[in-house]
């Protein structure tokens, strides 16, 4: 029998902020954790993995849905939001280390690019595995703004 049943959940900070400094936006979220990223922790538990997701992408589309396996409208330009290996860790939230940490400041080279989705994903390219993928209110960025993600997978 077992005592615990293993949970995944994940939650995502964002903050964007002009070039001066000031914040123009946040958004604290619970995000969606997808099929296909529950394969793919249960095959890196498994070691049975051909890579892990190191990850993180941004989207203009406003909705996600867990069978994804992509961003659904990414951002795969050179405008400063395209795909990224993150800056990743292990955290503790409950117990020790169990919780996964992804983060990244992305600038936007643009005027107008609005961004309300993004992902955890296994891959530089824009196919493979997502871990998880959410959506949020529209955040529109000009040239020079930051948009900051914390993405955090707990296994609980």
């Amino acid at each position: 029998m077992f005592g615990e049943m293993l949970k995944m959940m994940g939650k995502v900070k964002i903050v964007a902020r002009h070039p001066d400094g000031e914040v123009f936006a946040t958004r604290d979220i619970v995000n969606l954790v997808t099929t296909s990223g529950k394969r793919l922790t249960a095959m890196m538990l498994n070691t049975v993995t051909d890579g892990g997701a190191t990850y993180l992408a941004l989207g203009s589309n406003a909705t996600a849905i867990g069978a994804d396996t992509n961003v659904i409208a990414e951002y795969t330009d050179t405008a400063g939001l395209a795909r990224v290996e993150a800056t990743t860790a292990n955290v503790t939230v409950t117990t020790n280390l169990d919780t996964a940490q992804y983060t990244h400041t992305f600038t936007s080279d643009l005027d107008g690019q609005t961004v309300q989705e993004e992902a955890i994903a296994q891959g530089s390219s824009t196919t493979g595995y997502l871990v998880a993928v959410q959506t949020f209110g529209a955040v529109t960025l000009n040239s020079g703004d930051t948009i900051a993600l914390t993405h955090k997978i707990s296994m609980s």
